[in-house]
């Protein structure tokens, strides 16, 4: 696809024909993924007691941040696996050799990926892409994929290895009552099996090739719908009936996120979002962890998204 195709496919006249489509054609224009599993395929979960949950963070440079994000996975939490995932920032090397210290994985993409606010982001797709493959490689039960500026202040992982449990969910994630988005793609809990199947893979896989747009949270929900479909455990299924339709296809996870992103009520309020908290908050958290290592300008990033 060239510059110029790109350009006219992302036309605001072309993205508003899209978001118009009610949910069915939706679903068509964004899954090509819908009959791709056999019918008799069974993805219901079998976890255990020793649940292996790993983490990729999906960024663009902004050391201050993923430095305050993997203080809290790797010394309040202890997640052993934790991915880096850059997309060709100016600070990847900086970027990598803070992962050095901390013992977590690195990775960056070979160019920087184009993002439009509107649809979404490529480098985004790649961490989920590149992410999965890392957590299958790792043999992970579940990957969380978190973005650089959702930092959790807490130890949270024990709560969610509950809920994971409790629920025999394949995904984990929220909705926004604002912005009417179907699913929270600043963290989504996955069920490595099911996420790093060859199909869904496959499908990732295609629309990077092609770099073809998508609206994200739309893409995402339909992919824990379809995936849900073949989920046959009762306690998914009492997880479901309990839902309200916004979180249908996953399991809501209410204490982390709450179901508003530009607000911090519902949820945890130790959880750090830039769309609910300020440069500020993140300083003064910073100043509580490491000192007068970062100034407030740290706090400015490269790209507000």
């Amino acid at each position: 696809m060239t510059q110029d195709e790109l350009e006219k496919l992302l036309s605001d006249k072309n993205m508003k024909k899209i978001l118009s489509l009610n949910s069915h054609m939706r679903r068509a224009y964004f899954l090509p993924l819908q009959n791709a599993f056999k019918e008799n395929v069974n993805l219901t979960p079998h976890y255990s007691k020793n649940l292996k949950v790993g983490v990729v963070i999906g960024t663009y440079g902004a050391v201050p941040y993923v430095d305050l994000q993997l203080h809290y996975l790797k010394n309040v939490n202890k997640i052993e696996n934790v991915l880096v995932h850059d997309d060709c920032s100016p600070q990847k090397e900086e970027l990598k050799k803070l992962c050095e210290s901390y013992g977590v994985d690195f990775y960056s993409t070979n160019r920087n990926l184009w993002h439009r606010t509107s649809v979404g982001s490529l480098g985004d797709e790649n961490c989920f892409f590149e992410g999965l493959k890392w957590a299958r490689m790792k043999k992970l039960d579940i990957l969380v994929k978190l973005s650089r500026r959702l930092i959790p202040c807490y130890c949270w992982i024990e709560g969610f290895k509950n809920l994971v449990k409790n629920t025999d969910g394949l995904t984990f994630s929220s909705y926004c009552i604002k912005d009417r988005f179907p699913i929270r793609t600043e963290c989504i809990g996955m069920n490595v099996n099911a996420w790093a199947s060859n199909e869904v893979l496959g499908m990732m896989n295609w629309y990077l090739r092609s770099e073809f747009p998508i609206f994200a949270e739309y893409w995402y929900n339909e992919i824990a719908r379809e995936i849900g479909h073949y989920n046959k455990s009762e306690r998914y299924a009492k997880a479901m009936k309990d839902s309200s339709f916004e979180s249908s296809g996953y399991v809501l996870w209410k204490s982390l996120l709450g179901i508003n992103r530009y607000s911090n009520e519902e949820r945890n309020k130790n959880v750090l979002w830039h769309q609910a908290n300020s440069l500020e908050d993140y300083h003064k958290k910073s100043i509580e962890v490491f000192g007068d290592k970062y100034k407030l300008e740290d706090f400015k990033d490269i790209v507000n998204i």
